[in-house]
């Protein structure tokens, strides 16, 4: 959504070479534990390449890299959408980035998608984070910190709430 030329193909690609290349990293593991003991569990070992384990952080990175080569490419490969389907749903979701083409004929009536975006982002982790530690601090009896967490939550939601949703 933050680039006007981005169409279905892109969103396609990107997603299913993922799972090809996610999918062929667990295949690997999968064969050198079955080699190496006979026995298989999902998602239970790294791949081992070129005699160095290959842990998920490092998986991680090249599922991204070779997923963005991907939908970049299939981006450029393929017919951007009509006009008209790009200024219909910029009417309606009116997203932030790269969008001047179109952006420039339509009248927003939203607020920029960047206004607010960094204290509403701290405010939803201190919701989301604050509820979480708080119920395990509650089920540890330790009243503190809970009331600390309790509070932190209390202030993400109240934040969110008057500035986001409210309205």
């Amino acid at each position: 959504w933050f680039w006007w030329r981005i169409n279905a193909w892109s969103e396609i690609s990107a997603l299913f070479v993922s799972v090809l290349v996610t999918s062929g990293f667990e295949y690997l593991a999968a064969q050198q534990q079955l080699a190496e003991t006979g026995k298989y569990v999902l998602f239970s070992a790294d791949p081992t390449l070129f005699g160095n384990p290959f842990p998920f952080h490092l998986q991680l990175l090249v599922v991204v890299f070779v997923s963005m080569v991907t939908w970049i490419s299939v981006t450029f490969l393929t017919r951007p959408e009509s006009e008209k389907t790009l200024t219909a749903f910029y009417k309606v979701v009116q997203p932030g980035g790269w969008w001047g083409p179109i952006a420039g004929k339509v009248e927003t009536t939203l607020p920029p998608v960047g206004v607010g975006f960094v204290l509403n982002f701290f405010a939803g982790c201190a919701f989301v984070w604050g509820g979480m530690f708080c119920i395990g601090y509650l089920i540890f009896a330790n009243w503190l910190w809970a009331g600390i967490a309790g509070f932190a939550m209390l202030a993400g939601f109240g934040h969110i709430w008057f500035h986001c949703l409210r309205k």
